[in-house]
This record gives C-alpha cells, sequence and structure tokens, in this order.
C-alpha cells in the first residue's frame, strides 16, 4: 500500500483527478496508521547466505533461521548482546510485537575475536576506519571489515567489529587504516578474544566480558484480527 501511494506522487503536469487521488491515498494511509495497522500485508521477513566462493550467490534462508516472521518490520540491529562471540539481533516492528531480541544459538566449534577501535586523531568511536585482520601461517589470510555508522534504516548497530575466524587458523595481527591517519599494525595476544585497539598504541589490550545480561523470557505473540 505504501509504494502504491509513492508511485502516484503528482507532478506538474498531473491533472486534478490525479492529485485528487494522490490526497485520498494518503488520507487511506494516515488512517491505517491511527488504527495501528500494518502496511506490508503478509511479506514475510527474509534472510539471505553469502554463499561465497559458490558461484557468488546467496541462498534463501528466512525459514531455516526462523527469522521469517510475518511481522511489519522496521529496523534491526546487531550486536553480541549475549557476548558469547556471535551475532544476536534486536528488531523493532510497527506492529506488535514492537520489539523483538533473536538470540544467535547457532552451534559453532569456531573462535571470533571482536575490536573496539578508540581514535585520538581521528574521530573517537573510529567510525571510516578499515581493519585488517591476518591469520594463518605468515599472516596468509586476510579478512577485511571496516566501522560503519548509520548501519540500516531505523537502526544503529554495535560499532564493535567482529571475525569468525573459521578454519584459517589463529590469528597474528590486525592492520588498523584509520580514517585521515596513517596505517598502523597490533600484534595480538594468544589469549582472548575481546581487544580495544588505541591509535597510536600499537597495543591489542585485552576487554574483560561485559557482566552478563539477564535472561529474557520470551512472551506469546498474538496475531492481529484480520481485516481487507
Amino acid at each position: 500500500f505504501w509504494r502504491q501511494v509513492v508511485s502516484q506522487s503528482p507532478s506538474s503536469s498531473s491533472s486534478s483527478s490525479q492529485i485528487l487521488e494522490y490526497d485520498k491515498a494518503w488520507a487511506a494511509l494516515n488512517l491505517m496508521i491511527r488504527e495501528g495497522r500494518g502496511f506490508s500485508g503478509h511479506e514475510r521477513n527474509c534472510a539471505f547466505l553469502n554463499l561465497a566462493g559458490q558461484d557468488q550467490r546467496f541462498a534463501n534462508v528466512s525459514s531455516a533461521t526462523s527469522l521469517d516472521f510475518d511481522d511489519d518490520g522496521r529496523s534491526v540491529a546487531s550486536i553480541d548482546w549475549d557476548s558469547d562471540g556471535d551475532l544476536d539481533l534486536w528488531v523493532t516492528n510497527r506492529t506488535g510485537p514492537a520489539v523483538r531480541y533473536l538470540r544467535n544459538d547457532t552451534p559453532s566449534t569456531h573462535p571470533s575475536l571482536t575490536f573496539d577501535l578508540r581514535g585520538t586523531t581521528a574521530n573517537r568511536n573510529a567510525v571510516g576506519a578499515r581493519v585488517e585482520l591476518y591469520q594463518g601461517k605468515n599472516g596468509a589470510t586476510r579478512r577485511i571489515k571496516s566501522v560503519r555508522a548509520g548501519h540500516g534504516h531505523l537502526a544503529q548497530s554495535s560499532l564493535f567489529v567482529p571475525f569468525g575466524l573459521g578454519t584459517a587458523g589463529p590469528a597474528s595481527h590486525v592492520i588498523v587504516k584509520w580514517p585521515g591517519g596513517s596505517p598502523e599494525k597490533f600484534p595480538l595476544p594468544s589469549t582472548g578474544t575481546q581487544f580495544q585497539l588505541v591509535q597510536g598504541s600499537g597495543v591489542a589490550s585485552p576487554v574483560a566480558p561485559r557482566p552478563a545480561v539477564p535472561v529474557l523470557t520470551p512472551s506469546t505473540v498474538t496475531p492481529p484480527e484480520e481485516s481487507d
């Protein structure tokens, strides 16, 4: 319905009847908003798996991941909420439930590393910095991520930079390319999973895991009544 309204946006050449139809569509949309109704019908949420190295395609894993909720979704943010090394999701919706916490319990035997960057001459949150992680013998495997803000629509994911190490071997060091600055190398200790990287220090400082978060009990969601 929202797309139908936007697609009718009048132009300078629109007739009075076309403008009237556009106004009627906005009035109907505003009525739906006041009634707390959704705009997307029964369009389920989608999740896609990057099949890197396999024809460079994506696989639809929506139902397999249990992310295919019949919600009027608005925003999604990723963060390692329970500090177990994988990313969890917080999702908000126009309709109920207003907020969903989706804890990632996918089993994995592979370790992970998380980096918290702090700029000194660069901006404090190091937004725009590029992190290059080197793994395996002589750092033969390089993986790259960046610090991004304004991650998505109506949402901000964690500014921490996570890496799943997979089967490429232990990580030896990272090179941070700070925004507006020179590249800086940080050797990594053999132990620890979370590190703070302060610009100009050259030292990866271990970060103590944050206190355990409260256990959240799922509530029962009652679907709204069907309507036209």
